[in-house]
């Protein structure tokens, strides 16, 4: 991890992810082995960010939100959303 990252409680970050600078995450966020998550992102409560996948800098991802496997997030994602793909699109809303 890299500096001033925030993490609420009960967050979680698996080996082989990496956190960049400035980032912040809500309460329960768990971030998968080889997550990529990039400097300044706000990884609201409840979010998931799954393996291989990349949240490119200054994004936020909304409460209760999953990134799927190896999707490239370009765009913030809506709470409660499910996105996969490079670039992420919305497969469905919870």
């Amino acid at each position: 991890m890299s500096s001033s990252v925030r993490l609420g409680a009960h967050s979680q970050v698996h080996y082989n992810a990496t956190v960049g600078h400035d980032t912040v995450f809500g309460e329960r966020v768990t971030v998968y082995p080889g997550g990529n998550v990039s400097g300044a992102v706000l990884l609201a409560d409840g979010a998931t960010v799954g393996s291989n996948a990349v949240v490119l800098q200054g994004r936020k991802v909304g409460a209760g939100a999953f990134v799927g496997a190896a999707a490239v997030v370009t765009r913030d994602v809506a709470p409660g959303e499910v996105v996969v793909g490079s670039p992420a699109r919305p497969l469905r809303r919870a």
